[in-house]
């Protein structure tokens, strides 16, 4: 294209831009052209195609023109050209798709996008956008830590009367982050979450002495600190105490708490609170206690790490705490010795269990912390389908104790050894305290390894006995013989078949001698049991043959077909990974990195 043909050619698009309107407002174009044409978009076609056109040919012209004229022609076309071009495209801006939506569909997209901050690159793809964007009040009435800037008081103007969600996950260094806590409207907050990560210093104290204001429907509140010594426990009420002085002293309408290194204070606990979470404290049974009893309609209870001393030194009355409401329970005490949770459980009791996560793990624990006779036994609510024994323990007289039932139930117990007998009884499993059913476990999985590989055919009757509708039996690193032995002495005892519902055996690391695993086929070869599907290593399954029926080798196995050993409920840790935060350890490698 020349560049007179050009010019020809803006020009007569400009003209058309200037009579655009006149033509639109006529009576003569509506009668003459229907809706139909703008609903098809066509002008926006058109102006599209312009746009690329001018996009297209401007390097172009660059190119070609040396002329100062030319170029000042050229220059004051597309001067005058320019303001109508936009007007035309602001006239066609109702014919886009995006333009379109109702305000009320753009405000919930807006909405998934997120709030304050994250909405604003959204505020910019146009005019429309942008009004709705900064003046609907609920997509700023969410605050989280990016949001924690000089432009605060700006985003709070937005948000108008709306009540306020707060999250704030920050470090002892970032002490005007920190203060703008100081800046929100106690009075609008519905939730506050405050995280703060590091020692606990007197500037950190400084804020949140200076947080009075009353927060009359405060929801949800978050509290949580990286452990340290130096953080004042807020009872009892002292007029120096930080925590004590929070939120002028009252806070009526809390029904969710959640508290990292910080004891649970009066004003907190009520008959509304339904869910309490403590976390990462030393907390004995006189102040616990107390707190449950202040807390009758709680529907959830997590306690993490929190109960390693609770049965030390307890001079509080024996009164049972009923937690009649209680759906949900966690505990988590990776090191703390079995006698603590069967304090725990001893003083409450709870008629309505929904979900249950028991961790007590790697606990040091020794005989006396099961009793064989408790006055108390709270049995758990759902009987147990899935059971792991796990022998890699060090010393060799414990071993690890899992359990599950779906996505309602799971725990964890490390066990003395010498004590299997008591804890696999006529009621099930026992482990003082606490019980549960496990006469429908379906999949049992028998774990060995190192030192500790093996436990006694002596322990392990006790162990089948209260399993007869086992369906899949796991073996692995650990010889078979000791199983075999136990099962055999079973037959004999009840003069009858044993693991009359066997289905699959899989079997790993049990060594080179096939003649166990010969011995326990050779028993499920009675008429009215039925042939399990084995799995052993190839090397096995060549001497056994194929009298013993389907055999299969441990190699032939696709990626994920031997079952694992253990998996919390996918429910469950999604809560531990929540509320378990790693956040002490990683300021401690900051600061010898730094140092």
């Amino acid at each position: 294209m020349s560049l007179n043909e050009l010019l020809g050619f803006l020009t007569a698009l400009l003209f058309f831009l200037w009579r655009l309107p006149f033509i639109l407002n006529s009576s003569w174009f509506w009668k003459k052209t229907s809706q139909r044409i703008l609903d098809d978009a066509s002008l926006l076609q058109l102006a599209e195609a312009f746009a690329r056109k001018m996009d297209q040919e401007r390097p172009l012209i660059a190119e070609r023109i040396n002329h100062p004229e030319t170029t000042r022609n050229l220059l004051e076309v597309e001067r005058v050209l320019s303001p109508a071009y936009h007007s035309f495209l602001e006239m066609l801006n109702p014919l886009r798709p995006a333009h379109r939506l109702p305000r009320e569909i753009l405000i919930q997209i807006f909405g998934l996008v997120g709030s304050g901050k994250i909405i604003l690159p959204v505020s910019h793809v146009c005019r429309r956008w942008r009004d709705i964007a900064l003046k609907t009040p609920e997509l700023w009435s969410s605050f989280h830590t990016d949001d924690f800037t000089h432009m605060m008081p700006v985003a709070l103007g937005r948000s108008g009367d709306h009540l306020l969600d707060v999250s704030l996950h920050t470090s002892c260094d970032e002490i005007r982050r920190l203060e703008r806590l100081l800046e929100l409207p106690f009075s609008r907050l519905r939730s506050l979450d405050i995280t703060v990560t590091g020692p606990f210093t007197d500037e950190v104290k400084g804020i949140f002495s200076r947080c009075r204001s009353h927060a009359s429907v405060l929801n949800e509140f978050s509290l949580r600190f990286d452990f340290d010594a130096t953080i004042p426990q807020p009872v009892p009420f002292d007029e120096n105490n930080c925590f004590a002085m929070l939120f002028n002293r009252e806070v009526p309408a809390i029904s969710n708490l959640f508290l990292r290194n910080l004891h649970p204070w009066p004003p907190l606990l009520s008959e509304r609170l339904k869910s309490l979470t403590l976390t990462s404290i030393f907390i004995s049974a006189d102040e616990l206690y107390p707190a449950l009893r202040s807390v009758p309609n709680l529907e959830t209870l997590a306690l993490l790490n929190t109960i390693s001393v609770l049965s030390e030194n307890f001079s509080g009355p024996d009164t049972i705490i009923s937690l009649d409401r209680l759906r949900a329970l966690y505990i988590h005490q990776p090191r703390g010795a079995l006698k603590h949770l069967n304090h725990l459980l001893g003083h409450i009791t709870i008629p309505r269990l929904d979900l249950a996560c028991v961790f007590m793990s790697d606990s040091a624990v020794v005989d006396d912390d099961i009793p064989e006779s408790p006055e108390n036994s709270y049995r758990m609510f759902r009987t147990v389908t899935e059971l792991v024994m796990h022998l890699d323990s060090l010393p060799e007289s414990q071993f690890y104790l899992y359990g599950a039932h779906e996505d309602s139930l799971a725990f964890s117990f490390c066990l003395p050894t010498t004590a299997m007998p008591r804890i696999f009884n006529a009621s099930g499993l026992s482990v003082g305290t606490l019980s549960a059913n496990i006469s429908q476990v379906t999949r049992f999985i028998l774990r060995g390894d190192d030192a500790n590989s093996t436990v006694s055919a002596d322990n392990l009757i006790h162990v089948f006995r209260c399993l007869p509708e086992l369906a899949t039996l796991v073996v692995t690193g650990m010889p078979l013989d000791n199983v075999v032995t136990a099962l055999n002495r079973l037959r004999d005892e009840s003069e009858r078949p044993v693991l009359r519902h066997l289905r699959n055996l899989y079997t790993r690391g049990i060594g080179d001698n096939s003649l166990a695993l010969t011995r326990f086929l050779g028993q499920r070869l009675e008429p009215e049991l039925p042939v399990p599907q084995v799995v052993c290593a190839a090397s096995l399954k060549n001497t056994v043959g194929t009298r013993y029926g389907d055999i299969r080798a441990i190699e032939d196995l696709k990626s994920g077909e031997f079952p694992k050993p253990f998996a919390v409920p996918e429910p469950m840790q999604q809560f531990f990974k929540t509320n378990l935060e790693t956040s002490q350890m990683d300021w401690i490698l900051k600061r010898r990195n730094w140092s």
